[in-house]
């Protein structure tokens, strides 16, 4: 069963995804949920609305600690991206000669015999979604 939710979102997002493409990416998320997604911007200027289906958005609210609008912005974010490219505010001189780099060979990484305590993908998230 879906439920139709009305998002604000920043305008600089507008017109770059619908809902077929939000559902894909909740679907995503959900076969590789991680808490490293970017913070929810908050509620912009823009409002659309989406067909999301109501359990995925609440599982979704959950893993993530978050309302559901605010976990749909974090799930956006980490796929339309927040920040246009930066615009340069100063160029440095180019080197006249490539003469003056010190030629350093690399040094070689340390190896550990130590294994990790957690491996990837083994993330619990801290609220019960029983809620």
């Amino acid at each position: 069963m879906t439920r139709t939710v009305t998002v604000r979102l920043p305008r600089a997002w507008m017109g770059r995804f619908d809902s077929v493409a939000l559902r894909q990416w909740v679907r995503d998320y959900l076969r590789s949920p991680t808490p490293n997604l970017p913070h929810d911007p908050g509620g912009g200027e823009w409002r659309a609305s989406f067909s999301v289906p109501k359990r995925q958005l609440k599982v979704v609210s959950g893993l993530l600690d978050e309302s559901e609008l605010g976990a749909l912005r974090r799930i956006i974010a980490s796929r339309v991206g927040m920040l246009a490219a930066a615009k340069p505010s100063f160029v440095l001189p180019a080197m006249a000669s490539p003469a003056f780099v010190p030629s350093i060979p690399p040094s070689p990484l340390p190896v550990s015999s130590r294994k990790p305590v957690l491996a990837l993908g083994t993330w619990i998230p801290g609220r019960s979604l029983d809620h």
